[in-house]
């Protein structure tokens, strides 16, 4: 029974720490996703989700106004390659604390599909990479922001296909705009911007970061930083205070 105890007690501190007991609930998404440091986002719906179980009254309008009008939430790659909802300001130290092992991962998959593909040689990659991710940013700080579709429509090259896992059951093929275009979110280059359709929808748009979040320095932080402080945020957000703690202890 007393072991019990203990566990119902600190299981209820880290709900109220979370906002999810109805007396730690807050009426600001923006003070939410800070205090519980970012929101899953891979599924659309994710972030309403987390919020509407967090935020007193929450109506979907609030995180939009905060995601596309004020820009005080974005939605980027961080943990895990995956899509989250963060502080726009906080943005540098998710990028960093992530970008040498996603940078490294994400070049070294394109380099064999387009050297396998016949599109360039060994060793010419990495600059035919920079000359499409310099076309399409040049196209996104012309038109604003613009589906993937869109995008390869107006970049030459990159609705070209390529096929993979030929001779599998798997096989298939895809265009390098479908996976350029995400892949320059990893990088942070991208932003995704507004959705099309419902507020279920995963057609984004994407924007240049640079224009989205003009103030956001992504350099402003190094990665040792980044890591140093994502650590912090997280242990903060989800154990308790050593003196409760130690009661399990």
């Amino acid at each position: 029974m007393t072991g019990v105890l203990k566990a119902s007690l600190v299981n209820g501190y880290l709900a109220h720490k979370q906002h999810l007991l109805p007396a730690s609930r807050l009426a600001d998404v923006v003070q939410v996703t800070r205090d519980i440091v970012a929101l899953h986002a891979t599924a659309a719906t994710g972030p309403y989700l987390s919020l509407w179980a967090r935020v007193s009254g929450f109506q979907r309008q609030g995180l939009e106004d905060a995601l596309y009008e004020r820009r005080e939430l974005a939605r980027v790659h961080c943990m895990r390659m995956t899509v989250h909802v963060v502080s726009s300001d906080e943005v540098p130290f998710f990028f960093q604390a992530y970008v040498e092992r996603h940078a490294q991962a994400e070049f070294q998959g394109w380099e064999s599909l387009l050297v396998q593909a016949g599109i360039c040689q060994e060793g010419e990659a990495e600059a035919l990479l920079k000359q499409l991710h310099r076309r399409v940013l040049d196209v996104l700080t012309e038109r604003g922001p613009s589906t993937a579709r869109q995008i390869s429509q107006a970049v030459p090259g990159i609705k070209t296909k390529i096929r993979h896992d030929v001779g599998k059951p798997y096989e298939g093929a895809f265009s390098i705009g479908s996976r350029l275009v995400p892949t320059m979110g990893v990088l942070g280059l991208l932003v995704r911007a507004r959705p099309r359709g419902t507020w279920r929808s995963n057609l984004y748009e994407y924007a240049a970061l640079s224009d989205w979040l003009p103030d956001v320095d992504l350099e402003s932080v190094t990665p040792q930083e980044a890591r140093a402080w994502l650590v912090r945020r997280y242990l903060a957000a989800s154990y308790t205070v050593c003196r409760v703690h130690a009661i399990v202890i």
